[in-house]
């Protein structure tokens, strides 16, 4: 069970639960969404990292990720890590480059889990947590995989937080998210609720259900 906390952009009842069903077919059912559902709240770094497909996944001290891409489709998953190296926040990104002279439009869907407690962010509600997940995911070395991948959710959200224009702050800006901003469609629907566990869950995706 959880509580929605609020939900922008949907142009009919329930059309954000549904989600559009053909846009999520397209979008889900990849190695990267098997990744992401296998993914638990306070789960070890080692149980986690075993999930990540060999060669395609970076580790960081709080962060670990993994970047795949070709086809016109990009798969990101980014796993958010307390100090003592467990789960508290996962984030998955899939973008579809639409096609020239085809109908179909591009597609992004963005979803994240984030539990307050674990990310020591427990006074803070959903929008500020999304503020704590940017300053992590933009403080980052010189590793050009790591930088690219972290951009791509850090993207996401920025497009998510755009749904609430008094949300406050500004925009994440960088070069690394340059690309990503370009390539993610704004006026998507977005989603915000709290889970029966106390723990948050977020949804961007385009394009919007009708």
């Amino acid at each position: 069970m959880e509580t929605q906390v609020a939900m922008v952009g949907c142009r009919r009842p329930g059309a954000l639960r549904l989600l559009g069903v053909a846009t999520l077919v397209s979008l889900c059912g990849g190695c990267a969404d098997w990744t992401y559902e296998q993914i638990r709240m306070q789960q070890p770094v080692q149980v986690c990292q075993r999930l990540f497909p060999e060669g395609q996944s970076r580790r960081t001290e709080s962060t670990l990720c993994s970047f795949e891409q070709g086809g016109g489709r990009t798969d990101v998953i980014v796993v958010l890590l307390t100090r003592d190296q467990r789960v508290c926040s996962k984030w998955q990104a899939t973008h579809i480059e639409g096609l020239s002279g085809w109908p179909a439009p591009t597609r992004f869907l963005l979803r994240g889990e984030l539990d307050p407690q674990l990310a020591g962010c427990a006074e803070a509600g959903p929008v500020d947590a999304l503020r704590v997940v940017v300053d992590e995911l933009t403080t980052v070395g010189p590793d050009a995989f790591t930088r690219q991948t972290h951009a791509w959710v850090t993207a996401g959200i920025a497009r998510m937080l755009e749904r609430w224009p008094h949300a406050g702050g500004q925009e994440p800006v960088g070069p690394a998210l340059v690309e990503p901003l370009g390539r993610i469609p704004a006026g998507g629907e977005a989603q915000i609720s709290v889970r029966r566990d106390g723990t948050y869950a977020f949804q961007y995706i385009f394009p919007p259900a009708r």
